[in-house]
């Protein structure tokens, strides 16, 4: 973390909503294939992808071969470039013929120059029902994803957003669908503040929220050429989202991901994530009041040593190989002394996470 991004960063308003900017967004994106269907009050599933066709059939079959009866639209960004010819992707898509899929293309080169908006947005603005979500081109979904977040949905007016439980896997592992049967029951939660004190934040991934939601407050907010703070995007729409808007939890696993290390999840300069997510988290005590601001803070500190003292240890390190660089310097930037907050006795972690499932409670 350089200087100049460390000063903006302790400044920077994590709050802040700002709209997708739908028109030039549409300037960097071109119709390929299928034509929209009239479903406005269901569900758009975008797919975001690039060159991995192998891992995108996957993905893609898991969308059509969903249970249940629930209309969606199925669209699929390939940000791969604008081609005049048919691309192996096109191609693929003209095999399925589903009537579900919409195909286009993005010029991912120009949109990330500009940096004015996300890669998600094209399929967001592009959408033309009440609710979307967004599917890495290497993840898959449960064969009832859409029937069980439709039924939510259809019988609680009150959500805004939806956000699913998630369950890894590999390439060298059968995916076990029915991993959530076993449980007694499932729960539906409000989704608070008070969620994101905890290290174990849920993430974008799974998330079904209202078009017109997202379109307003923004995937991507201006980030000030803050180094890495991007890296943490899911992280900061979700806070965005539990801030101000009805969010909910769903504690079954509907949504796979792949945890190996040619997955989405890139390696990123990890100690200059933990930086960005350590004044997320302390940005969050700073909303709150009395004693809860303190209990939040002294959270975020143990997020702090509890991630660094993970990434440096290569067996416990599910990002692989993306070790923090330094320790001391990570600990410098956040702020304060590590020996204040190590884990002695676990006397200080057993007191904040207590208050924390408390207050997690009182909210609900």
């Amino acid at each position: 973390m350089n200087k100049d991004s460390l000063i903006k960063l302790k400044k920077y308003d994590f709050f802040q909503e700002k709209a997708v900017p739908t028109e030039l967004v549409l300037e960097n994106v071109k119709h390929k294939w299928g034509e929209y269907m009239e479903v406005p009050h269901d569900i758009s599933i975008v797919i975001i992808t690039y060159k991995r066709l192998d891992l995108l059939k996957e993905t893609i079959q898991s969308v059509l071969t969903q249970a249940g009866n629930v209309e969606y639209q199925l669209i699929i960004i390939d940000n791969a470039g604008i081609s005049e010819g048919v691309t192996d992707v096109e191609e693929y898509i003209n095999t399925l013929g589903d009537r579900h899929i919409i195909y286009f293309q993005q010029d991912e080169e120009k949109a990330l120059e500009l940096r004015k908006y996300s890669l998600y947005d094209a399929g967001v603005v592009l959408a033309k029902t009440e609710w979307v979500t967004v599917v890495h081109d290497d993840d898959i979904l449960h064969p009832l994803f859409l029937d069980s977040v439709s039924g939510i949905l259809g019988s609680h007016n009150e959500i805004d957003a939806l956000t699913v439980d998630l369950f890894p896997f590999n390439d060298f592992e059968k995916v076990d669908f029915d991993s959530s049967k076993g449980k007694k029951s499932t729960k539906l939660s409000r989704y608070t503040e008070a969620e994101l004190m905890d290290y174990e934040t849920k993430s974008f991934l799974g998330t079904v929220v209202k078009r017109s939601i997202y379109l307003k407050i923004g995937f991507f907010c201006n980030y000030d050429n803050i180094q890495s703070l991007s890296e943490i995007d899911d992280y900061v729409f979700l806070l965005r989202l539990s801030h101000k808007y009805q969010t909910y939890y769903y504690d079954r696993k509907l949504y796979g991901y792949r945890s190996w290390e040619g997955a989405s999840s890139n390696k990123a300069e990890w100690d200059n994530v933990i930086v960005c997510t350590h004044y997320l988290k302390t940005s969050i005590a700073n909303e709150a009041k009395g004693l809860l601001k303190w209990i939040i803070k002294e959270n975020a500190r143990f997020f702090t040593v509890l991630e660094v003292d993970n990434l440096t240890d290569e067996n416990k390190n599910h990002f692989n190989k993306c070790m923090v660089v330094s320790k001391d310097k990570v600990y410098e930037d956040c702020g304060f002394n590590p020996e204040n907050y190590r884990w002695k006795w676990g006397i200080k972690l057993i007191f904040i996470r207590f208050v924390i499932k408390m207050v997690k409670l009182i909210k609900k």
